[in-house]
């Protein structure tokens, strides 16, 4: 029996693209395979990207081709996170990518991203990451395949697919933002690559890809050799983790380094804005052992010297005994390992219902003083329901809620008081009205412990 394989492929209609998508479709009935195109919208363009729409909305309908073409306001998406236009493209582009390939899974059959990465996409990503100091991770750049994407043209140059689709009489759309050198990367493409093979090396993008993979392997090797020592260095407890001195301090610093970049993954659920500083303060953390000291780390991360090495948690602000408080990250996720759950926060410019009511709710994000805590319950708390304030000790007995289960419902407080009892009410806080323009959308969701059980 031949499984047929389906390919989700992302069109932007230039040269590249273009020239992936007619090799695929000329190999199709031979391997049995189930195309689907998918175009965003930036609206960077105005005009000009609605007609490259409706430019493969014809391609894909005179040969019969599923295609799903969407826009999305990029700019003010950008603009309202904070985002540079490059990144906040890139996040929309992956998000809706994704989103287009669960519809097709459910169709039955495993579903490839097939992007048309080439090799000088590759070189000029080499040298991004360079200039911003990356490590070997980040200098083995764009990865032949990853996380359900694969890039078939990583070998092949921007010239070489040129020369393919003249030959093929593909007339491909010019996106005219790339002839402007007002990013980086069309810096590099427009001015600094140029200047490299007219001066230096003619085969420079080849150097760059060639480096890419020969660091990339590297890169693998340290990765899976730390893996290697995870359990021999680390102690996973419910809500820590333990970088344990000894074994630690004899290893090389390669496997040092990226020992750290797992644990503090591990703890934070990702490593956005930890930098090479970061990490290097915690080695020295590691390395002079001297208990009691401590660094804070962005993503709420705390890591402190205990005797056997050092213990890296969500950082506590009121820490008691038996107590804890977290602030939440808005947007974005925040892990609270004592509950073995974990907060979404979005911020969003329309009245979107919460899929799971007792888990979810929507607040009006203007009447939030920030900064946002979720923490235990403390004795004479109290919230206002609407018609007065009432306790929550007697919220919890008017509820019925188990004596051992109430320390374990997570208070979400701005400076104000208490707008929700996790999973149980949401007070009079914070509450969305008719006039209402920014809303903060909340939801408590479900993980592991750190040590993979589930709480």
């Amino acid at each position: 029996m031949i499984m047929a394989i389906r390919y989700l492929l992302p069109v932007p209609v230039g040269p590249d693209s273009l020239a992936l998508l007619h090799i695929l479709l000329a190999l199709q009935e031979k391997y049995t395979l189930h195309l689907h195109v998918a175009h965003l919208d930036h609206m960077f363009r105005g005009e000009a990207s609605k007609a490259d729409a409706v430019f493969v909305q014809e391609f894909c309908k005179v040969r019969a081709l599923p295609c799903t073409v969407r826009a999305v306001d990029v700019p003010d998406y950008a603009r309202k996170r904070v985002m540079s236009d490059e990144a906040a493209a890139r996040e929309v582009r992956y998000a809706f990518l994704r989103d287009v390939a669960a519809g097709i899974d459910d169709k039955g059959g495993q579903v490839h991203i097939a992007t048309a990465h080439h090799a000088d996409d590759q070189a000029e990503t080499v040298l991004l990451h360079l200039f911003r100091g990356a490590g070997s991770e980040g200098l083995a750049a764009i990865c032949p395949s990853a996380a359900g994407i694969i890039r078939p043209f990583l070998g092949i140059t921007r010239a070489e697919i040129e020369v393919y689709c003249e030959k093929q009489g593909l007339s491909p759309r010019h996106d005219a933002t790339n002839d402007v050198p007002n990013y980086m990367r069309n810096k590099l493409r427009l001015q600094l690559l140029p200047q490299l093979r007219r001066e230096y090396n003619p085969a420079v993008t080849q150097a760059l890809c060639r480096s890419a993979v020969l660091v990339g392997a590297e890169h693998d090797f340290i990765h899976k050799s730390a893996q290697a020592l995870w359990s021999v260095v680390i102690q996973e407890k419910k809500d820590r983790l333990l970088i344990l001195r000894e074994p630690f301090i004899i290893l090389h610093t390669a496997l040092q380094r990226e020992l750290l970049r797992l644990a503090v993954e591990r703890v934070a659920g990702s490593l956005k804005n930890i930098s090479f500083l970061h990490m290097e303060e915690l080695s020295a953390l590691v390395q002079q052992g001297k208990t009691g000291n401590g660094i804070e780390l962005p993503g709420g991360i705390r890591g402190y010297c205990s005797y056997k090495g050092i213990e890296l948690a969500q950082k506590m602000l009121l820490p008691k005994k038996s107590d804890f408080a977290i602030e939440l990250c808005v947007p974005g996720k925040t892990g609270i390992p004592l509950l073995g759950i974990e907060v979404l926060t979005e911020l969003l410019t329309k009245a979107e219902k919460p899929a799971n009511h007792e888990n979810c709710i929507l607040c009006d994000a203007a009447k939030l003083k920030g900064p946002l805590i979720v923490r235990c319950r403390h004795d004479g708390d109290k919230f206002d329901c609407g018609k007065g304030t009432k306790k929550i000790k007697d919220f919890f007995i008017d509820a019925k809620i188990e004596r051992n289960q109430r320390n374990r419902i997570p208070l979400f407080c701005d400076r104000q008081g208490i707008f929700w009892i996790g999973g149980c009410r949401q007070t009079a806080l914070g509450k969305v009205t008719e006039q209402t323009t920014r809303f903060l959308r909340l939801t408590i969701q479900r993980i592991s412990s750190i040590n993979g059980g589930e709480e």
